[in-house]
């Protein structure tokens, strides 16, 4: 049985609401998806499997859309978006 306390927490983390620094809006500026995974983070483009301090972070999936921050790195694409640097960072996602 799922206790009333652990449902509410859930909702309350479903409708989170994701912030990122005024810093990396102004350094995201060629986002082409109007920032959509500040809006939910489940339309975020790529899956990111792990980050490196200031050089980007390797992408675990990659969507077929084109993205200005999505790079090749010999077989895995990298990206280096600011915003979806710092969702990973501060929410995990």
């Amino acid at each position: 049985m799922v206790k009333k306390e652990n449902v509410i927490h859930l909702e309350r983390q479903a409708s989170m609401i994701l912030q990122i620094s005024d810093k990396a809006r102004e350094e995201t500026t060629r986002c082409q998806f109007s920032f959509q995974c500040l809006d939910d983070e489940k339309k975020c483009i790529c899956i990111i499997e792990r980050c490196f301090e200031g050089d980007g972070c390797f992408l675990m999936t990659v969507k077929p859309q084109p993205c200005p921050y999505k790079m090749s790195f010999g077989y895995a694409f990298m990206c280096h978006c600011p915003t979806r640097i710092e969702l990973f960072n501060r929410y995990k996602i």
